[in-house]
């Protein structure tokens, strides 16, 4: 009877071998032996073994996640979800939450990896003229027009040259040596009432980093403040701002988003305003609709080159209304901006190119089937467009050319300014 049992288990067998299984966690196991059996009491059995499977592979899932192995995290997650019946949400949403977490510690890793590479390849091979570095502590913040071989219509595109006020901490006076002691009073000084206890215990290391700085030494500020506590706004800041000028436009981002999050907003910072700084960054990622959501607050004052910016962003995103509303006020407070023409300029392509996407459905990428549909489209395309396109792109990158800002309606109006 024992053996006939053993080889022939009974339901009740089944039901009592598969409570001991759960208790021991053997989910699987208790699944099978339950999975084929009728009643409320297998039922619950079956629901408490799915329960167990999906939290161990929810759990198997981020165990890979912390391992980097994204495809054993697909492949648990997909069985979690299999045997899911709708009853563990808080499950899957924890999972979701914590692996979202381990990702965003390992691609702040390797970040920061890339920042602390960048600083020691700088040193050891010193500054380079044509590189980010050069400009951001040389240039004027300019904003050109370069041609942009990506663009279906062969527009030119903005890019918003840096501003070396974001990376000069503080303002000295030709020929004047600070100490390291005076160059963090200075930088401290330069800081909101708010953000100056940050400076407690960590003068020293601040102070190197501006004087660093000063020097047009972005990879021995970047070397002096990566191992400093994360927790600190100060250091983050200063840390984004070194990162910014190095060129490593990521670690940038990610130290700009802390500082916001441990001051609780963005800050004027002496010449520089943090979100101004973390717009140009978004912006040189490539990234110009949140570029210009971060730039936004900050355009209705339009100081420093904030409404610069946000134009340059507005018209790289489409936004023709807005950016044609600023470079109307910046030409108002002064006509004789030397940025104003590539804005107006750029402002005037987009919006024609705006026009013939919706005339030429091949531009949105629905192409005709015919080709002989196609070639009628290219050549109204070519018509319509190349005369603006070409009046542009001869006179890059300089743009020395007589200008006043967009009208609503449509294009720049060459011919008044043939007269003009």
């Amino acid at each position: 009877m024992g053996l006939l049992s053993w080889l022939l288990p009974s339901p009740a067998d089944k039901i009592a071998k598969a409570k001991r299984l759960l208790d021991e966690d053997r989910f699987a196991d208790a699944r099978g032996l339950v999975a084929d059996l009728e009643g409320e009491e297998a039922a619950a059995l079956l629901r408490r073994a799915h329960e167990g499977l999906v939290r161990l592979n929810l759990a198997h899932a981020l165990s890979f996640c912390r391992a980097g192995n994204e495809a054993q995290v697909e492949h648990h997650l997909s069985l979690a979800e299999r045997f899911d019946d709708g009853q563990l949400e808080a499950e899957f949403e924890a999972f979701e939450a914590e692996a979202a977490a381990v990702r965003r510690g390992a691609a702040r890793g390797m970040i920061f990896k890339a920042l602390a590479e960048a600083a020691k390849r700088r040193v050891e091979l010193g500054p380079d003229p044509g590189d980010f570095s050069w400009v951001a502590f040389n240039g004027d913040g300019a904003i050109q027009l370069v041609v942009d071989e990506r663009s279906p219509l062969g527009l030119p595109r903005l890019v918003v040259q840096p501003d070396p006020a974001f990376f000069k901490p503080i303002v000295v006076e030709e020929g004047v040596e600070l100490s390291v002691e005076a160059a963090a009073e200075a930088l401290r000084a330069a800081y909101p009432a708010a953000l100056r206890p940050a400076f407690e215990g960590h003068a020293q290391v601040l102070g190197q980093a501006t004087l660093a700085m000063l020097a047009a030494a972005p990879e021995r500020a970047v070397q002096a403040l990566l191992a400093t506590p994360e927790d600190n706004p100060a250091l983050r800041l200063e840390l984004a701002r070194a990162a910014a000028a190095l060129g490593v436009h990521a670690a940038a981002d990610e130290l700009l988003t802390q500082f916001e999050a441990l001051h609780k907003g963005h800050a004027q910072i002496g010449q520089m305003h943090t979100a101004q700084l973390q717009a140009a960054t978004a912006a040189w990622l490539g990234d110009h609709a949140r570029a210009l959501r971060i730039i936004e607050p900050l355009a209705a004052e339009a100081r420093g080159g904030a409404g610069h910016l946000y134009a340059a962003v507005a018209i790289n995103t489409g936004a023709l209304e807005p950016a044609r509303a600023m470079i109307q006020r910046l030409y108002d407070r002064d006509a004789s901006d030397p940025r104003l023409p590539q804005l107006g300029t750029a402002w005037a392509l987009e919006q024609t190119a705006a026009g013939l996407r919706e005339k030429y459905p091949m531009l949105k990428g629905q192409m005709p089937e015919e080709i002989e549909a196609q070639a009628k489209q290219l050549a109204g395309i070519q018509a319509d467009f190349q005369p603006l396109l070409e009046a542009a792109t001869a006179q890059l990158p300089s743009l020395d050319i007589e200008w006043r800002p967009p009208e609503p309606e449509g294009e720049l109006n060459t011919e008044d300014e043939e007269e003009a």
